[in-house]
């Protein structure tokens, strides 16, 4: 009885397979394996670039707003820049580095190491902080001299940095520029160099 038991059982699957039947089988299921695969990569691929196109959207943004200086021909010269956030969540830890240089263009050095640094604490969306200050060298009246005869300019420029909802470090690039003063007062231009942020 068990000589024929055993004749009589029938081998399924894997092992029944002879010849051709196992390469094709072999094909279809390594074909199958990489479908899948091919599928997850992709999958996370969007995954990724819609994460990263939603902290796009949402991330805080700072940019420098209306800036003026005045003072220049009483000779108590004061500068107002506005920071502001123009994205949609807070950004943290905010701090602007800068320099204040009035001189002629050929001689400055935009990548010279910032004089001043100040913390500005977080900014919400929408919401401004407004830092003033009031160089003391070179002095108001020299200034004023030299840009009337069209030898200096007047530039601020500098860092933004902070860090986003995300938890990532941003900077933005300032440079601001006083166009010729014919008056007590005037705005700060933002350079094409300026506002540029990461």
């Amino acid at each position: 009885m068990g000589e024929n038991f055993w004749n009589s059982v029938e081998i399924v699957g894997s092992a029944a397979c002879r010849g051709d039947q196992c390469t094709i089988q072999a094909w279809l299921v390594a074909l199958g394996s990489l479908g899948v695969l091919l599928t997850l990569i992709v999958l996370w691929q969007t995954l990724r670039h819609m994460r990263r196109s939603s902290e796009r959207q949402l991330r805080a943004y700072m940019y420098v707003g209306s800036s003026t200086i005045s003072g220049l021909a009483a000779g108590n010269m004061e500068m107002k820049l506005v920071i502001m956030n123009t994205g949609q969540t807070p950004a943290y830890s905010v701090n602007i580095s800068g320099n204040f240089v009035a001189g002629s263009p050929t001689t400055i050095d935009f990548e010279a190491q910032p004089t001043a640094t100040k913390a500005l604490g977080d900014i919400g969306p929408g919401q401004t902080k407004t830092l003033k200050f009031s160089p003391e060298e070179p002095k108001p009246a020299d200034i004023r001299q030299g840009m009337q005869a069209g030898v200096w300019k007047l530039f601020v420029f500098g860092v933004i940095s902070y860090r986003d909802a995300f938890d990532h470090d941003r900077t933005t690039k300032l440079r601001l520029e006083a166009p010729p003063i014919g008056a007590e007062s005037a705005d700060l231009v933002v350079c094409d160099e300026g506002n540029v942020s990461d």
